[in-house]
């Protein structure tokens, strides 16, 4: 039987963008605390069910603080650096960041409370972020609100706006929307109006994703046949990834993990975001690394980009152990049917996983350190 994969992921400090994740033993798991995230939202992304208050006290930092970052990062409200700067702390920046959502829903506030009014209006922005704003009204150029992000999203997924035109307005809709509206219109036999009315929203809702292009497919290695194997999935990620960019020709399998391993000076205590960095860089590859707590869209980026992606989550979720322990897979693209495309190094028989399952693989949390994961890499030439 496999052994439980060695190390967990350690949690970021606050202050800073993140510490290296890295896989440690993980003690028996108590049940989660049930006020931390509602169950309510789209793609993975929560609203905190906690009061909270722009006062310095110890409640209004953490896992509450951070998941409604996250939740305003994915409205548009708050950038993933402001983010960053100060994850999981209820500062000046996620201050403003609830004052612009609360003036959205005509919530009188500053930003300084986050209570059940504002809770509320988070959570049918996440969940109601329809691709028309409520009462039937259509979007056109000019509108800027999350329905606006929203009707983007779907955009990017059916390959009409590209991952780079949303980074450079997300939640406005400007010319490059108007422009990729027209298109899925025209592609759809509709009136080309670059308007977004009810027959376009109805198109949308059964349009069928584009899977992100990609243009290689890693060879399997098992982590089983390395010289550590309970500990070997980044390197062994790492490896995949380079065959499938040409690197690492001199080796075969396994032995192309273990030279990489040496050369970055990984061993048994498991791989950081940090090692997979060196372990790409030792063979010319770039990368990238997200933002902890891991977003779709930033895997879905890396892939149309032409990026192959290491992810790091939790060995459970994937299949690759029944324990939870920090884990290192390879995402390397999309189906028809918008299930990604997955090598792990410890389970041979996981071929792909949905968005949901591949999001609880990056989110899944327990009462010891709140996460397990939530890192990727993408890595390309």
């Amino acid at each position: 039987m496999l052994q439980p994969l060695s190390r967990r992921v350690a949690p970021a400090p606050s202050s800073t963008p993140a510490d290296p994740a890295r896989q440690a033993v993980q003690p028996s798991p108590a049940p989660a605390s049930p006020d931390t995230f509602a169950a309510a939202a789209t793609g993975g992304v929560t609203a905190p069910q906690s009061n909270l208050a722009f006062d310095g006290g110890a409640r209004d930092q953490g896992a509450p603080v951070e998941a409604l970052q996250r939740a305003l990062v994915q409205l548009g409200y708050l950038t993933q650096a402001d983010m960053d700067s100060g994850r999981g702390h209820y500062g000046p920046r996620t201050k403003a960041a609830v004052a612009r959502l609360q003036a959205k829903a005509g919530i009188v506030d500053d930003g300084s409370h986050y209570g059940p009014q504002t809770r509320a209006a988070l959570t049918r922005a996440l969940s109601g972020s329809s691709t028309t704003p409520p009462g039937g009204a259509t979007l056109r150029r000019g509108d800027e609100s999350p329905a606006v992000l929203a009707w983007q999203q779907k955009l990017v997924a059916v390959g009409a706006l590209t991952s780079a035109q949303l980074a450079t307005g997300p939640g406005v809709f400007g010319p490059q929307t108007e422009a990729a509206t027209r298109a899925f219109q025209q592609a759809n036999g509709l009136s080309v109006t670059g308007v977004v009315d009810g027959a376009t929203a109805q198109a949308m809702a059964t349009a069928k994703p584009k899977p992100p292009a990609t243009s290689v497919t890693p060879p399997y290695i098992s982590q089983l046949q390395t010289n550590m194997p309970n500990s070997f999935c980044g390197p062994t990620t790492t490896a995949m990834i380079a065959r499938a960019f040409g690197k690492l020709g001199g080796f075969s399998g396994p032995g192309a993990a273990n030279w990489l391993a040496a050369q970055a000076g990984i061993g048994a205590d498991g791989t950081g975001y940090d090692g997979i960095q060196r372990m790409a860089g030792k063979v010319g590859l770039t990368s990238t690394v997200s933002g902890f707590g891991t977003p779709l869209a930033f895997v879905d980026q890396q892939l149309a980009a032409g990026a192959l992606v290491a992810a790091n989550g939790n060995a459970r979720i994937s299949g690759a152990t029944r324990s939870d322990a920090g884990h290192w897979i390879v995402v390397y693209g999309k189906d028809a049917q918008g299930n990604y495309l997955v090598h792990d190094p410890a389970n041979a028989s996981l071929a792909t996983m949905t968005p949901a399952r591949l999001t609880q693989y990056f989110a899944t949390r327990n009462n010891f350190d709140g996460r397990y994961g939530g890192w990727a890499v993408g890595i390309r030439p």
